[in-house]
Parts: structure tokens; sequence; C-alpha cells
């Protein structure tokens, strides 16, 4: 399984709505969209036959169709494509809602593994007795490009 590229950090995949009848079909889309990208086929054709399986009702006075069992598609989205979608996020970013938007899903940045990751190279770097300031200024360069790539 491969992570989506950097291009895809802060994209958002669905905005202004959090009914799983909006959301399990444009996710499905993205996925079959990068299946063959991801390495993830046969989890997506998988998750496919699933989503294919659920059944929609229509109520009366309620706009659009809805799933018949509500926790069979609540399970298939909060963790099996969830789940898929965190599994490819860029490196140092998760797959989930925005913050400030609860509507807003796609792969936002996490502070914490970048943190994480910064602090590391910088033990690492430390810790190296034959590293001399030029490496430490190259590695901070990097580490610098790479905060500024993920929106800081």
């Amino acid at each position: 399984m491969k992570e989506l590229p950097d291009d895809y950090v802060g994209m958002s995949l669905s905005w202004g709505t959090m009914r799983e009848e909006d959301l399990i079909p444009g996710l499905m889309q993205f996925l079959q969209h990068v299946k063959v990208r991801c390495e993830i086929e046969d989890a997506v054709d998988t998750l496919q036959e699933e989503v294919n399986e659920l059944k929609m009702v229509e109520y009366e006075g309620y706009s659009g169709p809805y799933y018949e069992n509500p926790e069979d598609s609540s399970f298939l989205l909060n963790e099996d494509i969830w789940n898929l979608l965190n599994d490819i996020a860029p490196k140092f970013t998760y797959f989930g809602s925005s913050e400030g938007d609860g509507a807003d899903y796609g792969f936002w940045t996490s502070e914490e593994a970048l943190e994480e990751h910064v602090f590391t190279e910088l033990n690492n770097i430390s810790n190296d007795q034959e590293t001399g300031l030029e490496k430490i200024r190259l590695r901070l360069e990097e580490l610098t490009d790479t905060i500024y790539t993920h929106g800081f």
C-alpha cells in the first residue's frame, strides 16, 4: 500500500454534508480513482461490493433516500472506508473533518505527527558525533520545507 503524494495535503473530498448517503458514494468514487496508484485494488473492490449491497429506502416527507440499515452503513463508512483513507493519507496527515468545519472531509496535516518527525530528526542529527554544522543547517532547511508543504 502506498501513500498519496503531498499534492493531496489539504484536499477536501466532501463538504457541506454529513449524510452517509452522500459521503459513502463520494468517498468510494475517490478510492476507485486512486486504487491502482495506491495499490489497494482488492480492498476497494471488496468495499465496493459491500456498498453495492446496501439497500436504500425513501421516507415520505424526507429529502432523498436513506440506507435501510444505518448500523451497516455507519460501520462501513466510519471503520472500513475511513481506515483505508487514513492508510493512504499523505505523510504527516490524517483523513477526517477539518478544524472548524465538521462537514469538510479531506486530508489534513497532523501537527503531532509532523512535530514528532521534526524532533526525531533533530535528535538523530544531534546524536551523530560526525555531523558538522553545515549538515545540520541543510537538514533544518529540508524540515522547514516539509513544514511549509503541510501548511504551517
